[in-house]
């Protein structure tokens, strides 16, 4: 049996007499307060190793001790928003930093473009300088060669520049004279300006010492007026009226024939053109002052023609009245009729109808369009066995296509190529601008001789020319002959145009007072009334057959029904294509 003391109740006896048992209690560890209180354990006595204390399952080695330094035990939400807050602050600040690399990108960007203007302004700038230069350069040379050549003679130079001072002292003389002369010429025109002035008043005096009355005067003047503002008004409609002949004759013929009321209207204006042929023919014949007695007879028998022509014609016009209003009356029965027929019943009638004639089409063309949908069907699986053979010979192309690294390789020496191409065309441009500069250089200095041999000629002829204009400003006295000539002309024109002014003045105040007795006689004439009136007449119908085409014409708008038309049509090949597909989807 063993020696080992037991409990009260038949335990084994584990801790001291005075104490609880030292196994009671959680065994401490090197960072626990529990190692440095509560009473020593039996375990302290018992012989064990390191290795078999009963601590954890693996023993020391699944142990973890405590650290020096404390950290938090428990990690809250203020934990995690204080790390959140933290790494937002950062990102703030790198995003800070990104946004002002960006505005420091940008303005390098602006800057650069700035400078690489800069750079292309300054290199055509220098361009230019260097082509100046290339001129002076050549220049110099040229001149160089020139003094080398003429430095022993140098009097050439020097009569040049002697001659061209003695012309530029006479130029200056003969400008100051015709300065001289054109001052005198205004004087002179200032002269006779002031010698018609006092000629007008003159005139204005004579004009009021004749005791003309004013208001007759004015009847005058305005007469006047209105009767140049009449006339050009004649000659415009007489414009417009021939225009409408050559029309009416031309190609406004095929549409008299089809309109009655126009060809009418063309018959009456034919007429009344007659009229005023015949009106005219008896107007000469009066003014003539001869007139015989049989011509007086014929002109009464004229006059009762024409007055059974009116009644003819009037009796016509009530004709065409009673016509007008027969028509009138059918055209309102015929839209009684039509407003009868606008029910609902026509309406569904003629769905009816056009979806009864859109199938029976359908029906008459389905064996055409069943083999044309077979046709097309055949098409597509034709085609269909075209592309897999295709996708068989592009997956059999790919057991070919090289590697990757290869690939790499062969990019790589792509870009090589291009690079190298690019070096070389950029080489033959480079040398194509330096060839054409070198040969407009060359064409300069083949140029440049030739150039100044033409500027010589140019100063010769200049230098003529100037002595010629010389020789024509020193003969002050030939000057003198020619303006008195031309002024003596003038004053004689002047008299002459202010006699043939006095002469149309007489003439012109006959032509009015002629014109005046020849309107008054053809106001009186009876046949001038009556035109005047079949012209109103012919007006009003005409309005009125404007207006009656007016009315036709929005009824017509009225009882229009081609949009419906229109959406029917498309409902049924809306239908219709249902139908197809169903067919289809059926057949497959």
């Amino acid at each position: 049996m063993s020696t080992r003391p037991l409990m009260s109740r038949g335990q084994l006896f584990t801790g001291s007499q005075g104490t609880a048992g030292g196994t009671a209690r959680r065994i401490g560890t090197a960072a626990r307060a529990g190692m440095q209180t509560g009473g020593v354990g039996v375990g302290l006595s018992t012989d064990i190793t390191v290795e078999d204390r009963p601590v954890t399952r693996e023993g020391m080695f699944g142990m973890k001790t405590g650290n020096t330094t404390q950290k938090r035990q428990v990690q809250s939400a203020s934990y995690y928003l204080g790390e959140l807050h933290a790494k937002i602050s950062m990102l703030t600040e790198e995003l800070e930093r990104l946004r002002n690399e960006g505005r420091k990108l940008q303005q390098d960007r602006v800057q650069s473009e700035v400078l690489v203007k800069k750079e292309n302004d300054l290199k055509d700038e220098l361009a230019l300088l260097s082509n100046k230069a290339r001129d002076l350069n050549v220049s110099v040379e040229k001149l160089q060669q020139f003094d080398a050549i003429n430095a022993q003679d140098r009097e050439p130079l020097e009569k040049l520049k002697a001659q061209y001072e003695k012309f530029k002292s006479e130029n200056e003389k003969l400008k100051e004279s015709n300065n001289e002369i054109f001052r005198k010429r205004n004087n002179c025109e200032e002269s006779v300006r002031e010698i018609e002035q006092k000629i007008q008043d003159y005139n204005d005096d004579l004009e009021d010492k004749l005791n003309i009355d004013l208001s007759k005067k004015n009847l005058f003047l305005s007469l006047k007026e209105e009767r140049s503002e009449l006339e050009e008004a004649r000659i415009s409609m007489e414009h417009q009226l021939r225009e409408l002949n050559d029309y009416l004759m031309g190609d406004g013929g095929s549409v008299l024939s089809n309109d009655p009321q126009k060809q009418k209207y063309y018959e009456k204006l034919q007429e009344k053109r007659a009229l005023e042929k015949r009106k005219q023919d008896v107007q000469n014949k009066l003014s003539g002052g001869t007139v015989t007695d049989e011509e007086k007879n014929h002109l009464m028998l004229q006059m009762k023609n024409d007055k059974q022509d009116t009644v003819r014609i009037t009796e016509a016009i009530k004709q065409c009245k009673t016509l007008v209003n027969s028509e009138k009356e059918k055209l309102k029965q015929l839209q009684d009729q039509l407003d009868s027929h606008k029910g609902e019943k026509s309406k569904s009638y003629a769905e009816f109808k056009n979806k009864d004639a859109v199938l029976t089409k359908y029906m008459a063309n389905f064996d055409t369009d069943k083999n044309k949908e077979l046709k097309e069907l055949a098409d597509h699986q034709e085609i269909i066995v075209k592309l897999l053979d295709h996708i068989s010979n592009n997956m059999g192309d790919q057991e070919n296509l090289p590697t990757q690294s290869k690939l790499e390789e062969m990019k790589d020496d792509l870009a090589f190529k291009q690079d190298q191409k690019n070096i070389s065309l950029s080489t033959l441009e480079r040398l194509k601008l330096d060839l054409k500069q070198r040969k407009e250089e060359l064409e300069k200095v083949n140029n440049l001789e030739q150039k100044i041999t033409q500027d010589m000629k140019r100063m010769d002829e200049s230098m003529r020319e100037m002595k010629h204009s010389l020789e024509t400003y020193n003969n002050i006295d030939l000057l003198k002959r020619q303006y008195e000539k031309q002024k003596s002309e003038l004053v004689e024109n002047r008299e002459q145009l202010k006699l043939l002014k006095e002469n149309l003045k007489t003439e012109m105040h006959l032509l009015s007072r002629h014109n005046t007795t020849l309107e008054r006689k053809i106001k009186t004439n009876d046949i001038y009334t009556i035109l005047n009136d079949l012209e109103q007449k012919i007006r009003v119908y005409e309005q009125n057959n404007f207006l009656l085409n007016d009315y036709i014409t929005q009824k017509g708008a009225e009882s229009d029904y081609t949009d419906v038309k229109y959406n029917t049509m498309k409902l049924v090949s809306d239908v219709i294509e249902m139908v197809k597909e169903e067919s289809k989807q059926s057949y497959f």
